[in-house]
């Protein structure tokens, strides 16, 4: 039988996950019509011990694990482990993802209805977190037309994504040139949008999000991801001035004003906190509305240090009224 998916796999540390995701492809069937590779970053135990101990063999045959002898970033592991298909079709997806019933039904039939047409990639929906409607998006503007919606808003960073490899090929090589971006995924998509390639956004939902543990999304990994979207900028997708301001508008959606001072306020180093509000600032100059810029402004201009002042006010008079009270 010639396998044309491969369900990639993304891991970090989330053994429990992983198996329980396993687990569920392994009850859906159509063993032998597909290969799993689990790109391990470092985790802390053996990821392919852990396969060979739960699965038997019919199952954990078709299973390849690629652990990488250092952590290299999860924004890099996301983004070499498509170096490791080597099929048609790739089913990317996260290692503590829910995967609906009809799941792999679904992804095998888009595998035959879009073979022969222009779609390069399949976005699909998720449970009770982003609905999509069927549609062919046919060019960047589009793209950009249907992703600039509140309710869609953050959507793009989700990483359950069926990509046409033949067909993404000539654009894989950015995925590693700009994986410091920590969203490099979504730019074989541009480019390949650019080039007269469609991306399709399903009505169905495969995957139930799972908010993630606060040992990855934590103040310092919040950051991290902030200041690796702000330099989105550095790729050339070769913009007009306009779509540009607006592509970077919509790619930067996920990330709030609000949710990002009180992420930064939270850094322990007095120069990295900063730091870092100083890129924040300059990120939101670019990409936001008038009200947040000016907000970015004043904040910028007054170098109001939320968390320094918070400590002054608990430890000159909070606390001190506690320890005589």
């Amino acid at each position: 039988m010639d396998v044309k998916l491969t369900i990639l796999i993304p891991t970090y540390n989330r053994e429990q996950g992983l198996k329980s995701l396993l687990k569920n492809l392994q009850s859906q069937g159509h063993t032998g019509e597909y290969k799993i590779v689990v790109s391990d970053n470092h985790s802390d135990y053996d990821v392919q011990q852990m396969v060979s101990r739960e699965f038997d063999s019919t199952f954990a045959d078709h299973i390849t694990v690629n652990s990488w002898n250092f952590n290299i970033g999860m924004s890099s592991n996301i983004s070499v482990s498509y170096l490791l298909v080597n099929t048609q079709w790739c089913w990317i997806i996260s290692d503590d993802d829910e995967i609906m019933p009809h799941a792999l039904d679904t992804v095998l039939g888009d595998i035959e209805r879009f073979a022969y047409s222009d779609v390069m990639a399949v976005k699909y929906s998720l449970k009770d977190k982003v609905r999509h409607e069927d549609r062919s998006l046919k060019t960047l503007d589009e793209f950009m037309d249907y992703y600039d919606n509140d309710a869609r808003k953050g959507e793009l960073y989700y990483l359950s994504m069926l990509v046409n490899m033949e067909k993404a090929k000539k654009y894989l090589g950015f995925l590693t040139e700009y994986s410091y971006t920590y969203i490099s995924f979504l730019i074989p998509l541009i480019k390949g949008l650019q080039d007269g390639k469609h991306v399709f956004v399903s009505q169905q939902e495969l995957i139930k999000y799972s908010e993630r543990a606060k040992d990855n999304w934590s103040a310092v990994r919040y950051v991290n991801v902030m200041l690796g979207v702000r330099t989105f900028a550095d790729i050339d997708f070769a913009l007009s001035s306009k779509q540009e301001k607006r592509l970077l508008k919509i790619v930067s959606a996920n990330l709030p004003l609000i949710r990002c001072t009180s992420k930064t306020v939270q850094q322990s180093n007095r120069f990295r906190r900063k730091l870092v509000w100083k890129n924040s600032y300059f990120f939101f100059k670019r990409n936001s509305n008038y009200a947040v810029r000016l907000l970015c402004r004043i904040l910028y201009l007054l170098r109001f240090d939320l968390y320094e002042f918070a400590r002054t006010i608990y430890f000159k008079y909070i606390n001190k009224t506690q320890q005589y009270s």
